[in-house]
């Protein structure tokens, strides 16, 4: 079996940890705050972000994550 570097496994621990946020901000986030908010227009230009809650709910996600201390 080959010899693993360390900081292969800390880099792909790493990107995954990225890759699960980036999927949490816009699922959970972006289409719960703003996509299905009844102030977003289907087609329109500009998306009025601070209309929503998209905004305060990121603040606090990202609060809540280790590595944002």
């Amino acid at each position: 079996m080959p010899a693993t570097n360390t900081s292969e496994r800390s880099d792909y621990s790493e990107t995954t940890f990225a890759r699960d946020v980036l999927r949490h901000v816009y699922s959970n986030l972006w289409v719960e705050c703003v996509i299905r908010s009844p102030m977003h227009v289907p087609g329109a230009a500009d998306i009025d972000v601070n209309a929503t809650t998209f905004e305060k709910e990121l603040d606090s996600y990202l609060s809540s994550l280790p590595w944002f201390r």
